[in-house]
């Protein structure tokens, strides 16, 4: 999709399911993320819109912003930081301005 849209350049580090052992909802991917950014788990803010995902974020102990659509909206996001309804400058800002950094 990066490529589809213009945007693999603009990201330093780029992961795939052909990168990682163990899909989601494992970890793997968000901890070896962690690792090639040089930060924790906990320092990362992941966004998220499955369950899958949002699993496999929250167990690598990330906070997790959960933006589900119209295929993944009846799946269980408990386990999210948070659970917005878009990716709008506004929705974001106010969740990296309700965390503590």
């Amino acid at each position: 999709m990066l490529g589809r849209y213009d945007l693999f350049h603009g990201f330093r580090h780029h992961l795939a399911a052909e990168d990682v052992t163990n899909g989601k909802p494992d970890p793997e991917i968000y901890v070896r993320a962690a690792e090639r950014l040089g930060v924790q788990t906990s320092e990362m803010m992941v966004l998220e819109d499955s369950e899958a995902g949002t699993r496999a974020a929250a167990a690598a102990g990330a906070v997790v912003v959960s933006v589900p659509n119209r295929h993944t909206r009846i799946q269980d996001f408990s386990m999210a930081t948070h659970v917005v309804g878009s990716l709008s400058v506004t929705v974001i800002r106010s969740v990296l301005d309700g965390l503590s950094v």
